[in-house]
């Protein structure tokens, strides 16, 4: 954690306002990111398993 401090010691004293909505912000952008690819995928297995079974 000293180099995140390190990074934000110009911040003022209080560098969580910075810091907490940021993270925050990134960790809602990779987990809708993911939530999106994951159900592509699933829709592409599940349309691939019903031609399979088609067969």
């Amino acid at each position: 954690m000293p180099a995140v401090r390190a990074l934000f010691q110009g911040a003022g004293r209080r560098p969580g306002v910075l810091v907490e909505p940021t993270l925050l912000i990134l960790w809602f952008l990779l987990f809708t990111r993911l939530h999106a690819a994951t159900g592509t995928d699933l829709a592409a297995a599940d349309t691939h398993a019903q031609a399979r079974r088609s067969c």
